[in-house]
């Protein structure tokens, strides 16, 4: 195994790569099996790297979930959408400490109400 460099983009890879993890261009299409170029590209890694937010899109996600109310109905509106993984990971994971955090307040006031009475 060796250090090339990708042809379009010039970013070191390994020789055994059949795509580059930078540009996504197929670097060694002739010399790997059909087989196997073909798993790779129909594999669940290679789809979600090529749906990675940009900053752009993760400043709009932090504007959207900076609303009151709002923040709930789009978090579980992502949580349920299967377009975009990493998103619908990122509102799963936002959704659970919600109810975490929701639990302990009750917790927390609840106490401080019992032992006001």
């Amino acid at each position: 195994m060796a250090i090339i460099s990708c042809p379009s983009c010039g970013n070191s890879i390994s020789s055994e790569a059949l795509v580059c993890p930078k540009c996504n261009n197929q670097v060694s299409r002739q010399t790997a099996p059909a087989f196997t170029q073909q798993a790779y590209t129909n594999s669940p890694e290679h789809k979600v790297s090529s749906s990675v937010p940009t900053v752009g899109d993760w400043i709009i996600n932090f504007l959207l979930l900076s609303i009151p109310l709002v923040n709930l109905i789009i978090l579980i509106v992502w949580a349920v959408d299967n377009e975009n993984p990493v998103r619908k990971n990122f509102a799963a994971a936002a959704l659970l400490w919600a109810v975490i955090l929701f639990f302990f307040f009750i917790v927390f006031w609840g106490s401080i109400i019992a032992a006001l009475m």
